[in-house]
């Protein structure tokens, strides 16, 4: 179960690390819209160009992970994706101007996350709907950054962030594990991608993506799709009023219902986008061929 905390008050410790953790967050909320948007232009610019194809060894690869990120969860893998869910609270609540003040993520793959900031239906959807879209959301931004040869960006972005998230905001050691498997293989990427070089996705070798962890990037992310899309799916229905998807609804004003199936209907779409950046299309509404 995840929960989502606004502290009404004063946030706890030491008021100089605060200061740092909010100037953390307002640069990593920066920078990740900075990228999504510098990735997603070819978009609307209508440049006919469209993103790289991916070898069919990731197409066929993405589709399997997010497979069996919805039939066969891995409790282990949850984890991970736990702590993913926690960041987008946080990077949506950054996003708006709020604090943030920790991150807990346990071994029962629960989490949460408190902010502190404006209180209004705006911040409260918006702060809740971070986390159930966190995976799909995120999943684009890898697409789209490695969809767009800017792998290198995607890596050094995901390095640093992590690190600082870490080191700033994570407070329980099932956080810093997952933290740390995750650092450890994003570090590995930045290696890959140094050996590599400048060969660009769309003529890279079977070998030389068997060997890189952009594709682990890529699979693992949409692995974790498909753990959220499941998850969105069982909550499109809420039985508690602490869901997030129930807060989305009371924000809106409507039956908490609605507000669980908006939640998978943009779950949905997220996916779709970044699967069709992962095929090559110009936008999702002008479909490829797909070899």
């Amino acid at each position: 179960m995840d929960r989502s905390n606004h502290l009404p008050g004063k946030l706890d410790g030491k008021p100089s690390m605060q200061v740092i953790r909010n100037i953390t967050w307002r640069l990593i909320a920066l920078v990740f819209f900075v990228l999504l948007c510098y990735s997603l232009l070819p978009l609307f610019i209508n440049s006919g160009e469209g993103f790289a194809t991916l070898p069919l060894n990731t197409i066929f690869g993405s589709f399997t992970a997010i497979a069996i990120g919805f039939v066969v969860p891995s409790k282990l893998l949850k984890i991970p994706q736990t702590l993913n869910h926690e960041v987008g609270h946080a990077l949506a609540a950054s996003l708006m101007g709020e604090s943030v003040h920790l991150i807990r993520v346990e071994i029962d793959t629960s989490g949460v996350t408190y902010t502190m900031g404006k209180r209004s239906r705006f911040h409260s959807m918006f702060r809740s709907a971070g986390g159930p879209l966190a995976s799909a959301a995120f999943f684009v931004f890898t697409a789209a950054l490695i969809s767009g040869n800017k792998a290198v960006l995607w890596i050094l972005f995901a390095l640093i962030a992590t690190i600082l998230i870490t080191v700033t905001t994570v407070r329980s050691i099932w956080g810093w594990v997952s933290a740390a498997i995750v650092i450890a293989t994003l570090g590995q990427s930045l290696w890959a991608s140094i050996q590599i070089g400048s060969d660009s996705i769309g003529n890279a070798t079977f070998g030389i993506w068997s060997a890189s962890t952009w594709n682990i990037a890529i699979l693992l992310s949409a692995y974790t799709c498909g753990i959220a899309l499941r998850y969105s799916i069982a909550c499109r229905k809420p039985w508690s009023e602490s869901q997030d998807e129930a807060k989305v609804g009371r924000a809106l004003g409507v039956h908490p219902t609605i507000g669980g199936h908006l939640i998978l209907i943009l779950n949905i779409v997220l996916i779709f986008a970044a699967i069709t950046m992962i095929l090559g299309w110009v936008n999702p509404w002008t479909p490829s061929p797909f070899v």
